[in-house]
């Protein structure tokens, strides 16, 4: 994919989303953004206890709506402006399959979740991504 075309094109992954705000005078939303993969992420490592800290940093709880993953699995928040196809392919993607490895994890389904492509699977790319700190 050409990097300068991925830098308009929103990555798939990116949720906004709309919560009510409990308040007494007035009706209020709050907008929360959410990114599926980190969300399918968060879901393979809850059974493994040491991945624990990683599951609880990418997570908000929204009384009565659930968990929401605020960050990517880069570990960068997600947002409007960073949240593109150039991001997951650079970023995202490779941080997801190595926070999966770190725990011993692999997806089945790898190929057809994330934005990959022939050159985010290069070591020069993917070396520039920490593995997870937790």
């Amino acid at each position: 994919m050409n990097l300068e075309t991925n830098k308009s094109i929103r990555c798939p992954h990116f949720q906004l989303r709309s919560e009510p705000l409990a308040q007494e005078t007035q009706s209020g939303y709050l907008a929360v953004r959410h990114c599926l993969l980190t969300a399918r992420m968060r879901q393979l490592l809850m059974p493994v206890p040491d991945a624990q800290p990683l599951v609880l940093r990418c997570t908000i709880h929204m009384a009565g709506s659930g968990d929401y993953s605020i960050v990517g699995p880069d570990l960068d928040a997600v947002t409007h402006m960073t949240c593109h196809v150039s991001r997951c392919d650079r970023s995202c993607t490779p941080s997801y399959k190595r926070n999966l490895e770190h725990f011993g994890i692999v997806d089945p389904h790898e190929d057809t979740v994330t934005c990959g492509d022939e050159t985010s699977n290069q070591p020069e790319e993917s070396a520039s991504v920490p593995p997870c700190a937790c």
